[in-house]
């Protein structure tokens, strides 16, 4: 009999024990919910990519964008075509004074010939890259990482013809290999390029500035064994906008696909 209330204080000992845990655990509870009052209703990381989402996408019309203010319209259409490299593209002007200038708009044309475009502002808004270009036929292009992600931004600003935006944002100029305009000595992925024609786009008054590869500067350990680029390793940024910049993390790469077969993955 003894034997028996000494185990059945010992179960009411550890259950009690569980009761005052659980009561401390739902009070803290309790005060986190009264003290914060969390909003369940507002997006977060995970619902803005549930399936759920797709009931909760809006209707914007062309008309009504028009509407809006100019920065706020800027800002919205220049996010919408998603993320793009950034680069520093380097000119020198006819008085060999170096100019730099931020880019998004790189595009890869081909490979064989290797041909690599740029797309520039109208002449008015924008005109000493493509001066410079047009003058002396070469540029080279820099990737942008985060130990001066503030320098480059700042080339962004309207400097006068005659500055050197390197000396005046920070930067280095590098010249080598017999190349006429510098690289960023910063940067770890520069190359250089000739111009091969410019192209007016009418619609809009900008330019696609086609150059044709010339040389290359990388760590040959970001270099795979099929030549593929691994871009990350060198810390080289994507930009959002007029005036976003985010680090990269790789996914997945897949073998060419063909119809009816499943692409199995390829290795970074």
């Amino acid at each position: 009999m003894k034997a028996l209330f000494v185990l059945s204080l010992t179960f009411f000992r550890v259950y009690f024990n569980q009761f005052l845990t659980s009561s401390f655990l739902l009070g803290i509870f309790i005060c986190f919910f009264a003290i914060f009052q969390p909003d369940f209703n507002k997006p977060c990381f995970t619902t803005l990519y549930s399936s759920s989402c797709y009931d909760c996408m809006r209707y914007y019309s062309i008309e009504e964008m028009t509407t809006w203010e100019r920065f706020y319209r800027a800002n919205f259409i220049n996010s919408l075509s998603g993320f793009k490299p950034v680069s520093l593209v380097s000119t020198i002007n006819s008085d060999g004074i170096p100019n730099l200038a931020l880019f998004s708009n790189i595009i890869h044309l081909g490979s064989d010939p290797a041909l690599i475009g740029i797309v520039n502002r109208p002449r008015e808004a924008s005109p000493h890259t493509l001066g410079n270009i047009e003058s002396n036929g070469l540029f080279t292009i820099n990737h942008v990482h985060n130990s001066f992600v503030e320098a480059a931004h700042q080339t962004s600003a309207k400097y006068a013809y005659d500055v050197n935006e390197y000396d005046e944002v920070g930067l280095t100029a590098e010249y080598k290999q017999n190349f006429s305009v510098p690289y960023v000595k910063e940067s770890l992925v520069q190359y250089g390029l000739e111009l091969v024609e410019i192209i007016p786009i009418k619609a809009n008054n900008t330019f696609l500035i086609i150059g044709k590869l010339k040389q290359v500067f990388i760590d040959e350990t970001t270099v795979s064994h099929d030549g593929f680029i691994n871009i990350q390793r060198s810390g080289s940024l994507a930009s959002l906008g007029m005036d976003a910049y985010y680090e990269t993390i790789p996914l997945k790469r897949f073998k060419y696909a063909k119809v009816g077969v499943p692409a199995p993955e390829l290795s970074f």
